[in-house]
């Protein structure tokens, strides 16, 4: 089982995710789930849940353009330097660089990169717009094996506009969490 202790780096920041919930939300799903199988995170950040995913799976695609202004849309992308958010994505990610691969750019890139039933999970947190969403939900979910699952974060009233997106995609998840993570899986 992976515990909260596991994912937080004693000299970074937890910038997002060290948030009530997070322990209950995506490592319950991420707990529920088999160890060693191949995730694509799609919106990565500082890393916290990149640290989560790598500590369960045999290999981790970490996708993300850690670039200012690559999106007007994404207004993380708006915010601090993300020179220094990768930064820190690094060193927090150092442990488990022999199963990580970091692809450095927007999602609608990186998923010609795979062919089609690749990943176990994708697990989607990347831009939170309506149209990204959706996007990355269309363009990602035919990467996911038959038996596997497509995942994300926040699935709340919060952010409408990925709610909206999910249910229009996919209808209705499996399975939701109290962080907003929701999952569906590919039968």
């Amino acid at each position: 089982m992976i515990t909260l202790s596991q994912i937080v780096h004693p000299t970074l920041p937890v910038r997002v995710r060290n948030l009530p919930g997070f322990k209950e939300g995506l490592l319950d799903l991420i707990n529920e789930l088999p160890d060693n199988i191949t995730v694509a995170e799609v919106g990565c950040y500082a890393g916290e849940s990149t640290v989560a995913w790598a500590i369960k799976s045999k290999l981790l695609y970490a996708i993300d353009p850690w670039g200012n202004n690559y999106d007007k849309n994404d207004t993380s992308s708006e915010e601090i330097p993300m020179t220094q958010i990768y930064s820190e994505f690094i060193q927090r990610v150092e442990p488990y660089k022999e199963k990580l691969n970091i692809v450095q750019t927007v999602s609608k890139k990186a998923v010609n990169l795979f062919v089609d039933e690749y990943f176990d999970i994708v697990y989607i947190d990347a831009c939170h717009k309506y149209e990204s969403v959706k996007e990355d939900i269309n363009l990602w979910y035919p990467k996911v094996k038959t038996g596997g699952a497509i995942c994300g974060h926040d699935y709340n009233d919060c952010w409408h506009e990925v709610r909206r997106a999910v249910n229009e995609c996919i209808v209705t998840p499996d399975k939701t969490y109290q962080d907003s993570s929701w999952i569906k899986f590919k039968r």
